[in-house]
């Protein structure tokens, strides 16, 4: 007899940032005046996995749901506090910022341009 270890196909653990990106999404659908099936096919996956995403059934953010929240230009914070550690983006932020609040701004203003870019993996 073979015996299969079960695997959760889907995680447990839920975090404020996956709730806030489930909220950012509706609000995506609503405002684009977008149904679901419309939004899967723009985006090349399918319907049900922005289905499962939106009701709870999906709890983190999987590759796919990844793929639907790019496409609706929803960052999502999972993993940011250790971005903040590498002291290679403490180097650019050095870099980067003279000091003051406006500089700060600029650099906030020119990473939410990026963001889209950034997170489809494409050459800048």
């Amino acid at each position: 007899m073979i015996m299969y270890a079960i695997m959760p196909r889907i995680a447990t653990n839920l975090s404020l940032d996956v709730l806030a990106a489930r909220d950012k999404l509706r609000l995506y659908l609503s405002q684009k005046d977008r149904s679901e099936s419309q939004l899967a096919r723009q985006c090349g996956i399918p319907q049900y996995t922005i289905s499962r995403f939106l009701s709870g059934r999906t709890k983190t953010v999987t590759p796919s749901v990844s793929v639907v929240l790019s496409y609706a230009n929803i960052g999502i914070n999972e993993g940011v506090d250790q971005l903040y550690s590498e002291p290679v983006i403490k180097a650019a932020l050095s870099n980067a910022w003279d000091g003051t609040t406006q500089g700060m701004e600029r650099i906030a203003s020119t990473l939410n341009a990026l963001a889209p870019l950034l997170r489809s993996g494409a050459k800048a």
